[in-house]
């Protein structure tokens, strides 16, 4: 301690009756001011008692500039460039080898206007205030604002038993949160997705700052489960509201419950979990989509990674199961070709416009027939995702243009080979034709015709006559 000043007394009989001794005495310090690394504090009173297994206590104030702290911290678990910090603290420890030794702490850390970077994650946080209480064995956390970038959060937390842990288990810390944002872009926090770095042993002065390193460690191996509202929730195109979420964040990624969002007009519902990897992160995902508009949907999600099917192609109302697994890389992005797992959909209402693989045969095909806006009231399919390759059941397409029976292969790079069976007949025509089982039983009937879609020359997928489809009496 720097540039010290107190008043001090002595005394061998602190509690009168108990006899003269090192086991009654007590070291009392009035007005103590000093200087801990550049920092300012004070002790208006304060007092070591019991020299043979001696005490300290009092109460801590200081108030300071929190980049004075990078020094004692080295940089790691957090690195401030601006705010302030203000404590008011009664603590109470044993002294050992002439160190204060696992103090009980009792009051108020406060934290304004705090600019401040999360070193494992490389998550910068500006314009941040917090409030730390410590009350009893917890510790809570109250008035938390965060900001990074657009992002504004609100949060309250807690941790019981605080104090215990974070001296003998710091691995069983557990920090529950309860987070509102009116507005998350969740391409500022990708930080989450990186990694933990290892962290270095904090020196200061050359001397082993203990602080610093139980701090390391408590992050390093704590865990923080959240509970998260978002009025409104951004990811490059896409838009969500009325967000909820149950976030837990492990020592080496991440598990999601009860994730529910609006979008497009309906819903999206999911439950997952991401293991950091390093560079990539491999993920797990059961999701549920209930009714949204496809258009905005295939438009939010940059088309899925489709060329020749995309948002101006498609309308109506989608939903959706999935079950999938894949990675992603720490820009958010996902890895190519690494998606494998189910998809079933459900399309109602839906339209099919200008879309270009049609067109080309349509107009020879089907030349009287509206090809730009095919119409179909319900669509059911199940997809197979294995890498760069869709595996697509056979399904049945009843649209206004005609009726389609498919199944195959779509492949993101090269490999697309779907097979496709189209009855020439107009469906307008059974259309009026009220008996379910007889309009069905007449789909197929009539001329048949056996296409195939394969890769072209220009790397576009290509409609031709499927002369290796085996034919049926009456199909041609």
């Amino acid at each position: 301690v720097d540039n010290c000043e107190f008043d001090g007394a002595f005394t061998n009989n602190y509690v009168k009756g108990k006899g003269l001794g090192d086991e009654n005495s007590a070291i009392k310090i009035y007005n103590f001011k000093g200087n801990y690394q550049q920092i300012p504090f004070s002790i208006d009173t304060g007092i070591i008692q019991n020299l043979i297994s001696p005490i300290a206590a009092g109460t801590f104030k200081s108030k300071f500039q929190l980049a004075k702290l990078n020094p004692i911290f080295g940089g790691e678990p957090i690195k401030f460039s601006n705010g302030t910090a203000n404590l008011n603290l009664k603590y109470k420890a044993d002294i050992v080898d002439f160190q204060l030794h696992k103090p009980m702490l009792a009051g108020i850390i406060s934290v304004n206007n705090a600019d401040m970077t999360y070193v494992p994650r490389n998550l910068e946080l500006k314009n941040t205030s917090l409030a730390l209480n410590f009350k009893g064995d917890d510790l809570l956390l109250n008035n938390i604002r965060l900001q990074s970038g657009h992002s504004v959060v609100l949060m309250n937390g807690r941790v019981n038993n605080f104090l215990n842990l974070y001296y003998n288990a710091p691995e069983k810390i557990l920090l529950t949160w309860n987070i509102h944002s009116p507005q998350m872009y969740l391409g500022e926090f990708l930080g989450i997705l990186n990694a933990r770095t290892n962290s270095k042993t904090v020196r200061s002065s050359g001397k082993k700052t203990n602080f610093a390193n139980q701090l390391n460690i408590a992050f390093e191996k704590g865990s923080a489960q959240m509970h998260l509202r978002a009025d409104k929730v951004y990811y490059r195109k896409f838009l969500a509201t009325a967000a909820t979420a149950d976030v837990l964040f492990g020592n080496n990624g991440l598990t999601l419950k009860n994730v529910s969002v609006k979008h497009a007009g309906g819903s999206l519902k999911l439950n997952g979990r991401i293991v950091q990897k390093g560079k990539y992160n491999s993920f797990a995902v059961n999701s549920v989509v209930s009714n949204v508009d496809i258009s905005h949907f295939m438009y939010a999600f940059s088309n899925f990674g489709l060329s020749s099917l995309t948002s101006e192609n498609l309308r109506g109302f989608l939903s959706s199961r999935a079950n999938v697994t894949g990675s992603i890389a720490n820009t958010g992005d996902l890895v190519p070709r690494s998606v494998n797992g189910t998809v079933s959909i459900n399309l109602k209402k839906g339209a099919l416009l200008s879309f270009a693989p049609i067109k080309s045969i349509g107009k020879f095909a089907f030349p009287f027939r509206d090809l730009d806006n095919i119409t179909f009231s319900n669509l059911d399919g199940q997809f197979d995702l294995k890498g760069e390759k869709i595996i697509i059941h056979p399904m049945q397409i009843n649209s206004s243009l005609l009726n389609l029976d498919m199944s195959g292969i779509y492949s993101l790079t090269t490999g697309t080979n779907i097979a496709l069976d189209v009855p020439l007949r107009n469906p307008k025509k059974d259309a009026e034709i009220t008996d379910k089982e007889e309009r069905d039983s007449k789909r197929m009937r009539g001329i048949v015709i056996h296409l195939v879609a394969v890769d072209g020359d220009d790397g576009k997928v290509k409609i031709k006559l499927n002369r290796n489809r085996k034919k049926d009496d009456d199909k041609i």
